[in-house]
């Protein structure tokens, strides 16, 4: 129950920033990207060893970015679905 309990934690302070549409793990770099649609902007979260723990660690964004509803990561390339 332990896990449990901190895995909702993390995830209300995640959705705290409101309506994430779309998420894509990069397995290489232990990042989960997070389409974040009414804040404009793509959440990475870096995974601390164990899926039920992380911290935002960037959040990009970009101008011409209005409302991202997901999101594609390989290699060095992301790609957005913008609204």
């Amino acid at each position: 129950w332990a896990y449990y309990i901190s895995f909702m934690l993390k995830c209300r302070q995640i959705l705290a920033y409101e309506n994430p549409t779309g998420v894509c793990y990069d397995a290489d770099n232990e990042i989960l990207y997070i389409a974040n649609y009414n804040h404009h902007n793509i959440l990475c979260v870096r995974l601390k060893g164990s899926m039920l723990y992380g911290e935002i660690e960037e959040q990009m964004t970009h101008p011409d970015l209005v409302s991202p509803e997901n999101i594609s990561v390989k290699n060095d390339y992301i790609a957005v679905a913008d609204l």
